[in-house]
C-alpha cells in the first residue's frame, strides 16, 4: 500500500501527543517540532536525548527516524498485533513487555516503516547510510529492502538490485549482530551523497527458526535514516511548514496557523458543539442535547404521553388509537394477520385464509405441470418432468456420448465409439469393386478425416486430402493413381488423421497393397 495513505494516521497520532505539551515521547521526539516550546527541537532536547535505550546517541536527528508503519505482518501467532512499537525515536527500556516500546516480528515476519518528514539517501561514503535498533545488545538476523523515492533512484537501483516479491521494495541485503546498520555506497558505489533517495524500509526476519516464545525472531525498536534529506509536512526540502495544532500543514507565520479548529467554546481542537437545542457542549456532558427535549427524546420536539401512554406529536393520528385493536376493543389482542384478516393470534384461522400451495399466507407459489409446489419464478417451475430432449414426460436422456436421445435409439452410447477399420490392401483395376482405398468406421459413430496421405516406399508423398466425410463420394479417396496414371502393384505407406465427435484426433499409420 502506497505511503500517503498512513500518512493521515501519523498526524493524529502526532496531534494526540502535542496536547501534553512535552518532547517525551518516541514520536514527539521524532517529529521535527518543539512540542514543548523550550526552543530545543527533538534529539537537541535533554527530555529527548534521555529516553531509554538513547536512540539520539546513534542518530542525532530525531526526524530521521521511521515515522509511519504501512504494512505489518508477523510470522508468529499473536506475537505482536501493534505495530508502533517501531516508529519514532527508539525507547526500550529494558523490559521485555511491549507497552509499546518495540516490535516482535516473529520468525519470518516483517515491516515496512515509512519516513514522512526526511528520506533516506546515500552518504557518498563507506560508512553507515541505514540503523536498525534491536532489543538487546545485537540485531537478529534480518533482510533489508528498501523503496526508492524518485524515478532516478529506482531506475539506478533496478540496474543492480532485484525486487524479488514485486512490492516495490528492492533487497539491499542483511544486518545481524552488533554492526546494525547498512551501507547503501557499499552495494551501489560511485553516486555523490543524497544521490539515491530512499522513502521506506522493510526489515524482515530471516526464517531461522520455530515460534517459541512471545519475542519469537528479530524485536524491531526502531529505524533511522543515518543519512538524510529533511522534508517538511509539504514535502518541501527544509522548508518552514509544521503541522498546527489543528493538523493543518502551514508556515508558522500564516494567520491561520491554529485557527482552522476551533470549537464553538473558542478553544483549539476543543471538543464543544452547538448541540440540537441550541447549547455549546461537549457532546458527553450530560445536558446535551436535553434542555429542549420531548418525550421522544427530539431536541424541541412536539411529541406528549397520550390516554394509551404513547409519546405522539399532538397532530398524529394514532393519538389515543394505539391501544384499541383492529375489532375496536380497548386494549384487545386482536390484529390484522397477513391475510388482511382482523383475527386473534390463537385464533385458528390466524394467517390461514391466503396460504398457497407451500402453506404461506399470500405466497405465490402454484403447482405446476409437473405436480411440483413452486413459485413461477423458479428456474425450476415446469422443468421437473421434462427430458433433455424438452419433451414434458418425455424418456431422453443423455447417453455415455453426451448425445440426448432414447435408451431405446440404435445410437444410443454408439456415437462415440472411437474404433475405425483400415483394410491392408485394396485393387484399382476399375472392375467396381474395392477399387478405392477406403477406411471405415462403426454406423452411428461421428468423426471427420483431417489428414489422409498415401507415401511410397522411399517417402515420396504421392497422394493427399484433407477434412472429408466418410461417405463422401466426391473421390477424395485415393484411386491408386500418381499423377493421373496408375502406380506399380505393391506395398505403400498411409498417415491418417481423423478428428472423433469428442475432439480427440487419431492417427492410423501403416502399409497398404496394391494388387491386380
Amino acid at each position: 500500500m502506497r505511503l500517503e495513505y498512513y500518512l493521515f494516521f501519523f498526524i493524529v497520532v502526532l496531534l494526540s501527543s502535542k496536547l501534553c505539551s512535552q518532547e517525551n515521547s518516541f514520536l514527539l521526539c521524532a517529529d521535527g517540532i518543539d512540542n514543548d516550546g523550550d526552543g530545543l527541537v527533538d534529539c537537541e532536547d535533554e527530555e529527548c536525548y534521555n529516553l531509554p535505550n538513547n536512540g539520539c546517541a546513534t542518530c542525532i536527528e530525531g526526524t530521521s527516524f521511521a515515522d509511519v508503519s504501512i504494512e505489518y505482518v508477523s510470522g508468529c501467532p499473536a506475537v505482536d498485533p501493534d505495530p508502533e512499537g517501531a516508529l519514532g525515536l527508539s525507547d526500550w527500556s529494558g523490559s521485555t513487555s511491549n507497552n509499546p516500546e518495540f516490535v516482535s516480528l516473529g520468525e519470518g515476519g516483517f515491516i515496512k516503516l515509512g519516513f514522512t518528514n526526511n528520506q533516506l539517501t546515500n552518504s557518498g561514503d563507506n560508512l553507515q547510510d541505514l540503523w536498525v535498533f534491536e532489543i538487546g545488545p545485537a540485531v537478529e538476523p534480518c533482510a533489508i529492502a528498501l523503496l526508492p523515492a524518485d524515478p532516478f533512484t529506482l531506475a539506478q537501483v533496478q540496474l543492480v538490485l532485484s525486487d524479488l516479491d514485486g512490492d516495490g521494495y528492492y533487497e539491499f541485503g542483511t544486518v545481524e549482530g552488533g554492526i546494525s546498520g547498512l551501507d547503501i555506497d557499499a552495494i551501489m558505489p560511485g553516486y555523490d551523497s543524497a544521490i539515491l533517495k530512499f522513502n521506506a524500509v522493510e526489515v524482515k526476519d530471516i526464517d531461522d527458526g520455530p515460534c517459541s516464545s512471545d519475542t519469537a525472531g528479530a524485536d524491531i525498536d526502531a529505524v533511522c535514516a543515518l543519512t538524510s534529506l529533511p522534508l517538511d509536512c509539504a514535502g518541501v526540502r527544509n522548508g518552514p511548514a509544521v503541522f498546527d495544532a489543528c493538523g493543518e500543514c502551514l508556515e508558522i507565520e500564516d494567520p491561520e496557523f491554529n485557527q482552522s479548529c476551533a470549537d464553538c467554546a473558542g478553544i483549539p481542537n476543543g471538543l464543544a458543539i452547538i448541540d440540537a437545542c441550541g447549547e455549546c457542549l461537549d457532546p458527553d456532558d450530560p445536558a446535551f442535547n436535553l434542555s429542549c427535549m420531548d418525550c421522544a427524546g427530539v431536541p424541541n420536539g412536539t411529541s406528549e404521553l397520550d390516554d394509551c401512554d404513547e409519546c405522539l406529536p399532538l397532530n398524529d393520528p394514532l393519538i389515543n388509537q394505539t391501544c384499541v385493536d383492529c375489532l375496536g376493543i380497548l386494549f384487545g389482542t386482536a390484529i390484522i394477520d397477513e391475510c388482511g384478516q382482523c383475527l386473534e393470534p390463537n385464533d385458528l384461522a390466524f394467517n390461514q385464509s391466503c396460504a398457497d400451495c407451500a402453506g404461506i399466507p399470500n405466497g405465490l407459489a402454484i403447482i405446476d405441470e409437473c405436480g411440483e409446489c413452486l413459485e413461477p419464478t423458479d428456474s425450476t417451475f415446469n422443468q421437473s418432468c421434462i427430458d433433455c430432449a424438452g419433451v414434458l414426460f418425455g424418456h431422453s436422456i443423455l447417453d455415455e456420448c453426451g448425445q440426448c436421445l432414447q435408451p431405446a435409439a440404435p445410437s444410443f452410447n454408439k456415437t462415440c465409439i472411437e474404433e475405425i477399420y483400415v483394410p491392408n490392401s485394396f485393387s484399382p483395376n476399375r472392375d467396381g469393386i474395392n477399387d478405392d482405398f477406403r477406411i471405415f468406421k462403426p454406423q452411428y459413430t461421428i468423426a471427420i478425416i483431417k489428414s489422409y496421405r498415401i507415401f511410397s516406399r522411399w517417402g515420396e508423398l504421392v497422394y493427399e486430402a484433407r477434412d472429408f466425410g466418410f461417405n463422401d463420394e466426391f473421390h477424395n479417396w485415393w484411386n491408386g493413381q500418381f499423377t493421373d496414371d496408375s502406380v506399380n502393384t505393391g506395398v505403400y505407406v498411409y498417415d491418417i488423421k481423423v478428428q472423433f465427435n469428442s475432439g480427440n484426433i487419431v492417427r492410423y499409420a501403416g502399409d497398404i497393397n496394391i494388387v491386380q
